[in-house]
This record gives structure tokens, sequence and C-alpha cells, in this order.
């Protein structure tokens, strides 16, 4: 069912299977699967967690955690289950290991993390994108403007990095600082890109 969308169906076929068997950990994370897709990230992290409690080594669930818990704020066990997967899975875990750092606060070491993704995956967003954000953070907005316009180059429906440049374009504005490059450039740039 859960292959097929019929979520509500997967739903009521896991949780009838559960009343009668508890030890089948792939129940918990197909659970936590649809939660997940619900956005329901606590009831989605509890499910995780009990799935791992049954298998200790599926990654995937270990890496759905970590994701959840940076989506809810709690970047030191985000970190804690990130780190323990052996396998970067094209740069996922090193991004969310990298998001986890830079929302604690640990600047330099989500740093190395996303120009160590520019690096291995040149051809992804995640490394340019982690990358404009720390200029942004750093208010060294015309530089992260150039990151970003890469991070967009190579994925041009990506929201994350239309939001922060169309943030820049707010600031800039707001500071009215080099007004001229403000609304010649950078509006004009986002027009082209088919930001605005």
């Amino acid at each position: 069912y859960f292959d097929s969308g019929e979520m509500e169906k997967a739903r009521n076929y896991i949780l009838k299977s559960l009343k009668y068997t508890r030890n089948r950990s792939e129940l918990y994370f197909i659970m936590g699967d649809i939660l997940k897709d619900e956005r329901r990230n606590k009831s989605s992290l509890n499910f995780y967690l009990k799935g791992l409690e049954l298998n200790r080594d599926d990654y995937v669930s270990k890496y759905k955690i970590g994701e959840i818990y940076n989506l809810l704020g709690d970047y030191g066990s985000a970190i804690k289950y990130l780190k323990e997967i052996p396998d970067d899975f094209n740069g996922a875990v090193s991004y969310q290991l990298a998001k986890a750092n830079l929302h604690k606060g640990d600047l330099e070491g989500a740093k190395k993390l996303f120009h160590h993704l520019k690096e291995k995956y040149p051809d992804q967003v995640y490394g340019f994108l982690g990358l404009g954000k720390l200029e942004f953070i750093k208010k060294e907005y015309y530089s992260s403007i150039k990151i970003l316009k890469i991070a967009y180059e190579i994925d041009k429906n990506n929201f994350e990095v239309k939001n922060i440049l169309l943030w820049i374009i707010i600031l800039l504005d707001k500071l009215e600082k080099q007004k001229e490059y403000f609304q010649v450039q950078v509006v004009e740039r986002l027009k082209i890109w088919n930001c605005l």
C-alpha cells in the first residue's frame, strides 16, 4: 500500500500488524515515513526511534532521525545520529550535519562541510547553498549573491535559494546600500533567473 501511495490503507495495515507483532522494525520505519510525509515530525520520530531499537544498523532511519531532529531544532541529537552513518548518501548526510553545525553556531564546522560538499558534489546545490547561507549570516550580501547564483544555476527550482536571494534584496533595499547596484544589477539578474 505504501509504495502505491495508498497511505491510509498502509497506515491501517501497519497499525493492525503492530497489534500482533512488535518486533518488526520495518513496520515502524514505514509508519515513520508515512508520518514524515504528513509533516508530523514528532510522531514520525517516535516510530523511527522504536524501529531503530529493533535494528540498530538501519542507516536510512538514522539519517531520517537526524533530519527530523534538525527540523525540530535539536541539533545535538541530529549530529549524534548523523555521525553514526558511514555512507554519505551522495552528500545528504554531510548537508544535514552542516545544517546542524550552522544552527548550533559552529560556523567553522559548517563551512568545512559545505566546502566538502561543493568540492565532492559540484553538480549539487547544497554546498553552494550552504556557503551562500554562511555569507548571508556574516552579512556579506554581495558575496552571498555570487555564490547563490551558482546554486540557482544548478537547481532553478530550489525554494531555499530563491528565498535567501529575496531576503538579500529586501535587506539591501532597507539598508539603501548601493541603490543603483541594487536596482539595476540584482533585480535584473533575479528577473533573468525567474526568481521574481
